[in-house]
């Protein structure tokens, strides 16, 4: 009874350290994968906010031109 009391202790424990590994590597993707989320969006927002100012500044040309 001690024998297999030791040895399923002792695979819980290897079980739960390759749990903690797959959940470590599983964050680490869902980390990468946000950020590379969020630089795109920031790239949309940049080139976004770019056109509307030529968009104004061409405007504002126009308007002052006549």
């Amino acid at each position: 009874m001690t024998d297999f009391a030791s040895a399923s202790a002792e695979t819980a424990a290897e079980h739960v350290a390759a749990f903690a590994e797959i959940a470590k590597k599983v964050q680490m993707d869902t980390v990468e994968l946000l950020m590379a989320a969020g630089k795109d969006m920031q790239e949309e927002t940049t080139a976004a906010v770019k056109k509307a100012t030529d968009t104004a500044t061409k405007a504002t040309k126009a308007a002052t031109a006549k």
